[in-house]
């Protein structure tokens, strides 16, 4: 398993980046309420994208597909402990 330096180094490499926990959460929030049909999302070329498209993606991300996989991500954030308390910075 990578450490966070070595983490952020690869995916720099690629072109990636790890999402702070506010940034994915807003976006994993518009996913939910899209697969709901509360909220229409857009593609990269402005095309909206099916419902049905944003519940299969939503799926994946919280209960996974019929063979066991689900996507995974790291978030950028630092856990602090505190004498009973978890911290996040």
């Amino acid at each position: 398993m990578l450490d966070w330096n070595v983490t952020h180094y690869v995916l720099a490499q690629n072109g990636l980046i790890m999402p702070q926990i506010d940034v994915f959460m807003t976006h994993f929030v518009n996913l939910r309420d899209a697969a709901q049909g509360k909220l229409m999302l857009y593609d990269g070329n402005g095309s909206p994208v099916k419902r049905e498209e944003s519940r299969d993606i939503f799926e994946l991300l919280t209960i996974g597909n019929s063979n066991g996989s689900f996507y995974q991500t790291h978030l950028d954030a630092q856990i602090l402990c505190s004498v009973r308390t978890l911290f996040l910075r």
